[in-house]
Parts: structure tokens; sequence; C-alpha cells
């Protein structure tokens, strides 16, 4: 590798004004494209034009950088480079330049405590802090800070985008403890943004920090996008939102600070997303306006499979919400706690149009106001179901089983259980008296135990109730709870 000083190289158009850069594109453009170099900037040097780099394996690292003098300007553009990489400069954009830096179909590049500011203003539409198009294959930002991203209305800290060659992408990218911190404005402004539809891009986002991103901390409209390990704060619209389905998100933490307002938490459409260890934390007190976790129709009705496993979600209006066009085929919540939510369920109304399985386990609401379930009404009949060891209250499902596949037992506060389609209530008078309508489910076989156990009966033929069997079934369009007979035991007295 041949290393060169930029300071050496006595660049007469730069001055503290900045003029262009065509002496520094020219010395770029006369270097051997088959050697390495390493070019080593130690100043802050103004330009007032678009510096580029094509089809080079420059390493360029220093302690000074670049700062943008003109109105609408790129700060660097990359292009065919096989290797690339930038440690330790600063690219600032003095609120005028449009972009940062530009990367185009150059794989392998690389960032190394590099830090992207002051890139837009509220005049200029369309700002990107870092822009990467197609064929940047396998590229990494190690402890990139992209800071201070302002635009009138679309832009993003990192735009991963294959808008110039739809039939080309770029894929297994990393961004490992980057810090993307105010981008704005609320209308579309994301701290990551992919955006390269119906492609499974297979890019990592891991232990970053995503702050005042205005609109969303992630944005995926793409497939295998990951996001793992990562602090989003005050994000309006969702700190997370998986467009294109086969996300996942996995111990992240998402935070809504005092005073603050957002829709949602995580946005989900498409199939088979995944959230797994979420720790996320409504702190402001216009929680009336903030979901947890939203899955909408948005890539489709049909929603294969949805995965929240080992979950916190405090201080939201709704922990879950289900839009009602959509028709999920399995949806598995375990080992997950909702506290301090506003809302009467977990899951309220509407509701998907149905739900084929549905696997719930150890979970637990502690809501903060009135409660009155975990899903409000019906969801469609599920084929297969599990909900066992829940600490939720009435689970509140009506008609939604079919009674085909499924367990329902050990739940805490529900009134029944079920094994191999017969249920199991407990009460303390004949359910056909009660004023509870769960009985209007109920079926011929279904047995209901008497928790109020006194002895009946006269002098020599005493006996117990000790539980009451459906011998017709109940009808929720009549109010018929259904028939039911009193099961005695003798007790010899």
């Amino acid at each position: 590798m041949i290393v060169l000083y930029l300071d050496s190289w006595n660049l007469t158009e730069l001055d503290e004004q900045g003029t262009n850069a065509n002496e520094i594109n020219s010395r770029l453009a006369g270097l051997d494209s088959t050697i390495s170099y390493e070019l080593i900037v130690n100043k802050l040097y103004n330009i007032s034009s678009q510096i580029n780099i094509l089809g080079k394996k420059l390493r360029l690292v220093g302690q000074g950088g670049f700062k943008a003098m003109t109105y609408g300007i790129t700060i660097l553009k990359v292009t065919n480079c096989p290797a690339i990489q930038f440690k330790d400069l600063l690219f600032d954009g003095g609120e005028l330049a449009r972009n940062g830096i530009d990367i185009e179909n150059s794989p392998r590049y690389s960032f190394d405590n590099a830090c992207i500011q002051n890139i837009g203003n509220t005049s200029l539409n369309n700002v990107h802090g870092l822009f990467l198009s197609h064929g940047n294959d396998e590229g990494i930002s190690y402890r990139l800070k992209v800071k201070n991203i302002i635009s009138s209305s679309i832009s993003s800290g990192i735009a991963i985008d294959n808008v110039r060659d739809k039939t080309k992408f770029s894929k297994r990218l990393s961004f490992l403890k980057c810090e993307i911190i105010n981008v704005q404005p609320s209308l579309d402004a994301d701290g990551i943004k992919v955006l390269q539809k119906t492609y499974e891009s297979d890019i990592s986002i891991e232990n970053c920090r995503f702050i005042n991103c205005a609109k969303r901390g992630i944005k995926a409209q793409s497939k295998k996008v990951f996001s793992r390990n990562n602090y989003i704060e005050d994000s309006y619209y969702a700190a997370i939102d998986f467009q294109s389905g086969e996300g996942i998100s996995e111990n992240d933490c998402v935070f809504i600070t005092e005073g603050f307002s957002a829709d949602q938490l995580i946005a989900l459409s498409g199939n088979d997303n995944e959230v797994k260890g979420l720790r996320a934390n409504v702190l402001s007190t216009n929680q009336q306006e903030t979901s947890g976790i939203v899955v909408s129709g948005l890539a489709g009705n049909l929603v294969n499979k949805i995965k929240f496993e080992n979950i916190e979600i405090k201080g939201t209006r709704y922990p879950i919400q289900l839009y009602p066009e959509i028709t999920i085929g399995e949806l598995f919540i375990t080992k997950s706690v909702f506290s301090g939510f506003s809302g009467s369920y977990v899951i309220p109304s509407p509701k998907p149009s149905a739900i084929t399985k549905i696997h719930l386990e150890c979970n637990v609401a502690i809501p903060a106001k009135t409660y009155y379930g975990f899903i409000h009404g019906d969801i469609g009949e599920a084929t297969k179901y599990m909900l066992i060891n829940n600490d939720v209250g009435p689970l509140i499902f009506g008609k939604a089983f079919a009674r085909t596949e499924g367990t329902i037992k050990g739940n805490i506060g529900h009134l029944f259980e079920e094994e191999k389609g017969i249920r199991k209530y407990y009460t303390n008078i004949i359910p056909s008296a009660t004023n509870s309508s769960i009985y209007h489910y109920a079926k011929k076989g279904d047995e209901a135990i008497n928790t109020n156990i006194t002895e009946l009966g006269v002098a020599g033929i005493k006996y117990i109730i000790k539980r009451w069997i459906c011998i017709a079934d109940g009808d929720y369009t009549t109010g018929n709870k259904g028939t039911w007979i009193e099961e005695r035991i003798l007790t010899g007295a």
C-alpha cells in the first residue's frame, strides 16, 4: 500500500472559502487503479464542488475532512471502487450540501469512526447523510456517526436504495455501533432507510443508537432486515417499520420521552416478522396517542406468521394492534409482559378477520386502568391454539375457537380450561343461571365445576353437586347458555 498525504499536495485552489475540487479530483483520477493507496487527511478542507473517486483502491484516514461551501452539492461520490475505506474523517455539509457521501457499485466499502453531519436544510428535499445505491455488497459501517440531516420533506441518515438500477441490489450490509441523531422533518425522515422492495437484502443493524429520527429509526421496504440490540428514542411514526416481511427485531430498546407523541413503537407488515427481547417504555403522558406493535396489511392481507417472544412493553395505549384487513396464519406471543397501558385490552378491536393458529404462553398483563381482557371480541375460528400459563385476566375471545386442536389451561383469571374439545368451567351456580356470556358458546360435553360445594337434601339422602354437565349447546345469537344437568354424589348422611 502506498501512503499519500493530502496536506502535501499543495492544493492551490482550496483557500479558506473553498473554490472547487477540480485539482483534488485530477490527483485522484491519476492514481493507478491496480494499486492500493492510503490517503491521509489531517486538515478540514473547504470545498465548493463534488469530490469524485472512481474505480480506485483507496483508504482515506486522518483527523481532518471536508466541509461543503456550496448549496446543493454532494460532498463525495464513490463509484465502482473495489476497495474504499473511511476512517476518523469528518464530512460536514455546512447546512448547504444535499448529500454527504454517495456510494455506488463499490463492494466491501467500510467506515470506521467517521462522521457525516450538518447535511441539508429546510429548503432542500431528498437529503441523505450516506446514500448507498446498488452493488455495494458486504459493506461495513462501524462507529459511523450521522447527525443533523435536515430537509423540507424527505431525508435519511443512511439510505440503501436501488432506484438507479432496479435490477441490482446491495446485500449483506452491516451497521455496527453507529449513531444517527436528529434526522428531520417528521413528514418523512428515517435514521436508516432500506428501499429494495421484494428483495432479500440480508442487512444487519446492531448496537446502534437512533435519537430524534423524526419519522422512523429504521424503515425496511425489503425482506431480511435484522435489527439487534439497538436503542431508538423519539421517532414520531415508529422506531422500527418492517414493511416487506421477514424482518427480525431482537433485544432492541425503544423509548418515548416525556412530552413526545408517537403513533406506534414498531410497525409490521408482510410475512414472518419476529420481535424478540424488545424493551419498550413510553414515558410520555401522551400515551393515548401511542400503540406498541401494530400489524397492518401494507404488504398484503395474508400474514403467514408473527412471533413476539420475551418482549416488555410499558406505558402505551394498546400494547398490540392487529388491523382488520389482515388474515393471520400463526400468531405466537410468549414470555412477554404488557404493563401500564391505558386501554382496556392488550389487543383491542378492530381485530383481524381470522387467525388460524394462536400460541399464547407465559404472558403477563398489568393494566393501568379498567381492563376487560386480552383480546376484544371475535377473531375468527382458530383451528389450532395453545393458551397456557398466562396471567392476563380473562382471555375473552368470543367464538374464536373451533374446538378442533387446542389446549387452554393454567391461565390465571380466565374462566375456563379446555382439552380435546371439552371445556371445563368454574362457577358456584348452574351456568344457565349466571350473567356470563361465555356460556353462549357452551357445547355438549362441557362441564362446570362447582366451586361452592355444600351438602343438600334431607337426612338419609343428602348429596353434593360436584359439577354440571352440558347436554345441549348454547347459542350466542339468542343468548341461550345451554342446557345443564347436575352430577350429584350422595354423602351418606
